[in-house]
């Protein structure tokens, strides 16, 4: 991170937050949910989107859906593009870094069915790619939650679990 006094902004599950001056963007608690950071070198903008769910169409409440098309990677990511571009981004520019989709409920009987983590994963990358956004890097899977955060100046993510701290 670039300046450890920069004010830290929380972006909450289902949520985004973008943002251009010299502050971290935070998602706390990622388990299965992912932590996506979109940044645009020249601009040094960076927003944060925190997915809860891979698809739209698996919506169990239409109200919901409506109130926050964030929490859906498949509509979420490409409103996030289209808010960065609102703010002078340009989408051949902006580089991805992940996080997240940790598998939480590893005991179950239906393991398969109960990794949101992995679907998680693979909605945000499968979004990215047709969005046409590299990732170039990620932190993802396993069995562990994580701490998500991105330094608006630099595009570092720094990643926090409780077996430490490392930066992708």
């Amino acid at each position: 991170m670039s300046d450890d006094n920069a004010p830290e902004i929380v972006t909450n599950i289902g949520q985004f937050v973008l943002d251009k001056t010299p502050n971290i963007l935070v998602c706390l608690g990622l388990g299965s949910c992912v932590g996506v950071s979109l940044y645009q070198d020249a601009e040094h903008s960076a927003g944060l989107m925190h997915v809860m769910l891979p698809k739209s169409t698996n919506k169990e409440n239409k109200d919901d859906f409506k109130s926050n098309h964030f929490k859906y990677a498949d509509v979420g990511l490409p409103l996030l593009v289209e808010e960065l571009k609102r703010a002078g981004c340009t989408k051949d520019k902006l580089k991805a870094k992940i996080a997240g989709g940790a598998h939480m409920f590893k005991n179950t009987i239906t393991q398969e069915s109960m990794d949101i983590g992995a679907k998680n994963i693979d909605a945000v990358k499968s979004t990215l790619e047709e969005l046409k956004i590299k990732i170039i890097a990620e932190d993802v899977g396993g069995a562990i939650g994580r701490t998500m955060k991105v330094d608006t100046k630099t595009g570092d993510v720094t990643i926090k679990t409780k077996d430490g701290i490392k930066t992708i």
